[in-house]
């Protein structure tokens, strides 16, 4: 994904200045301007927000200008920059200096302010209506992925926040699924369609759902190996499939191959040669 591509390569070669290292800055900034901070910088990482590099002048400590070709050649475990933005809160330009401590630790706070997402807001939720809630975020998802349009990724970030704010608020023992809607299948999709944080954070709860015939085995699974495939690792039950460049879905790599259909059989899944069949016939 570019967007993702261009966060990380800014991140890796733009480190900013802890606001409480005591030092002064090495330029002042003109007027208009202002340096970005420390808290700045996380929310910024966390809500996808980083600079245009190509919008921005990069400044030397003298306050001269280098350009992006000569940036290449400069060690980048050395150096770090000071961000300025403009009136609209866009960066501008950076000054370059000599790399900190706190630089590193910030860095390691934007990756996982990033990996996190935007905050979850508080919403108000009445919890006799969770049914209708789940099933209005149901509708959402399904629409969301109706083929037609690409997925949208704010209709999952906002599902997820009824989700986690149900979750927070509401007990939903005795709202066990029947025939027509199951409530906590609900949950669990809005999570496997979330980021690999929130599936890491409410694997265990899944897991619960399953010992308790909420939802079934397959769906622990599929959150078990989308993580693993996130995280890049063998996924475990071969749930994960990815797609290869001419279009054929291939699975995912797969721990301990000659086991699989022995795991799947366990967890009540068909076994892999007849799953993958399925994705044969859709291309």
């Amino acid at each position: 994904m570019k967007v993702k591509f261009e966060f990380i390569l800014y991140i890796t070669f733009s480190f900013v200045l802890c606001c409480c290292t005591g030092k002064k800055p090495i330029s002042e900034a003109p007027t208009g301007y202002r340096k970005l901070s420390r808290n700045e910088m996380i929310e910024r990482a966390r809500n996808g927000n980083w600079p245009n590099s190509s919008i921005i002048t990069y400044k030397l400590h003298n306050g001269g200008i280098i350009s992006k070709d000569s940036m290449l050649l400069l060690n980048h475990d050395k150096i770090a920059f000071d961000d300025y933005v403009d009136y609209s809160d866009t960066v501008k330009f950076a000054v370059i200096r000599t790399k900190t401590e706190s630089d590193i630790k910030l860095r390691d706070d934007m990756m996982e302010a990033y990996s996190q997402g935007p905050r979850i807001k508080e919403l108000r939720v009445n919890c006799k209506n969770t049914l209708s809630i789940l099933k209005n975020v149901y509708e959402r998802d399904k629409e969301n992925r109706n083929g037609i349009k690409k997925i949208d990724p704010q209709i999952d970030f906002e599902n997820l926040e009824v989700v986690v704010n149900i979750l927070n608020k509401c007990d939903l023992s005795g709202k066990e699924h029947n025939q027509d809607f199951n409530p906590h299948y609900v949950i669990w999709l809005v999570i496997q369609h979330s980021n690999l944080h929130y599936q890491k954070k409410y694997l265990s709860m899944i897991n619960e759902f399953a010992k308790n015939d909420l939802i079934k085995w397959e769906n622990y699974c599929m959150t078990y190996d989308r993580i693993k495939l996130l995280e890049k690792t063998p996924q475990l039950y071969g749930t994960q499939l990815i797609i290869t460049n001419d279009g054929i879905h291939q699975l995912y790599e797969v721990e301990d191959i000659n086991g699989l259909d022995n795991r799947r059989k366990k967890m009540g899944l068909i076994p892999i040669d007849e799953y993958l069949k399925k994705f044969e016939k859709k291309h």
